[in-house]
């Protein structure tokens, strides 16, 4: 593995909240005026990119797409994608508060999706070594594992979620 590899807390950390870093600097420095113009279209249609990309995932085997052959290149534009879309949507609004019930799922399903998405990088990356190093018997990989599979199961509604209502706010900006 490269010395970028994500397997402790603190780079795991800087990996969070660098984009939103990079995207807070974007919108000062570019002044984002409206979502529909400029850098703010711009984020917008690259957060739609980032939004529907992790959600192949689950679909690797069947799409086979060149040049993510394996399932650990898959993961790992599921993790980069996942780590921009909520800096990716910020930066779309101009780091302002979302207008109407639509903007605010939005950022809600955005936020839940992606900060379940860094719970679990987090529990799947330091816990087993962590594990490793206690020396724990077997019984407690069965019990990450288990926690895991709970933390899959409330981050996949997430992004499912934050697809539906990305199709319908698109589906409202170019018809209305």
């Amino acid at each position: 593995m490269s010395g970028l590899a994500l397997r402790d807390g603190r780079r795991i950390a800087l990996a969070a909240v660098a984009p939103f870093a990079i995207a807070l600097l974007l919108a000062g420095a570019l002044r984002v005026t409206s979502p529909g113009h400029g850098i703010g279209f711009v984020a917008g249609t690259a957060g739609v990119a980032a939004a529907v990309l992790p959600a192949l995932y689950p679909l690797r085997r069947r799409l086979l797409a060149w040049p993510l052959n394996t399932a650990a290149q898959w993961l790992a534009v599921h993790t980069a994608a996942g780590a921009v879309l909520l800096p990716l949507a910020l930066l779309h609004e101009g780091f302002r508060r979302p207008s109407g019930w639509l903007g605010w799922s939005l950022l809600a399903a955005a936020a839940w999706a992606t900060g379940w998405g860094w719970l679990a990088l987090y529990r799947e990356r330091t816990l087993p070594m962590r594990t490793l190093q206690a020396d724990f018997p077997a019984t407690a990989f069965d019990a990450m594992a288990h926690r895991l599979r709970r933390l899959t199961a409330v981050h996949v509604p997430a992004a499912v979620l934050l697809i539906a209502l990305i199709a319908f706010h698109l589906f409202a900006v170019w018809y209305f």
